[in-house]
């Protein structure tokens, strides 16, 4: 049996969740694919990609409600607060996110060592739940700068 399929790949291209800034950064996983770009135009406060130290945890949890996202149960979060696995979290939309990432996760970030591709798959789900905000555990030192990436404080 053969199948003629036409593939859409403008309007697949158009993220309806997530703001610019978290569209630009997921697009850094997969270079080689057509850039998503878009269509969420909300003013808000706080949007974007950040660093967050783990001394700014608590605070961060209480000021802006985000769910924590880990790759898996091994990787401990606030117990507090809502958490979820990376697959679990497909198919979801949250205003925030906090990311606890992996190492070879963050050796991406911070070196560009090529994810695996179930963790890159894994990570782009994790990245792309948030609406405005996704915020990535690190505790970086003030001579780390990364494009798209902003230090909370």
């Amino acid at each position: 049996m053969k199948f003629n399929l036409d593939i859409d790949s403008q309007s697949l291209n158009v993220n309806h969740r997530c703001v610019s800034e978290i569209c630009d950064f997921s697009n850094k996983l997969y270079p080689d694919m057509i850039a998503t770009t878009s269509d969420n135009t909300s003013e808000i406060e706080h949007k974007g990609v950040y660093f967050l130290r783990q001394t700014d945890v608590e605070e961060y949890l209480q000021k802006y409600s985000p769910i924590q996202l880990r790759q898996s149960k091994s990787t401990d979060t606030h117990p507090a607060y809502p958490t979820l696995n990376f697959g679990v979290s497909k198919g979801l939309s949250f205003d925030r996110v906090l990311i606890y990432p992996t190492k070879p996760i963050l050796d991406w970030i911070i070196r560009g060592i090529e994810l695996k591709p179930t963790s890159k798959c894994k990570l782009y789900v994790a990245i792309t739940r948030a609406r405005y905000s996704v915020a990535i555990l690190y505790d970086y030192n003030d001579n780390v700068n990364i494009c798209g990436i902003t230090k909370y404080k």
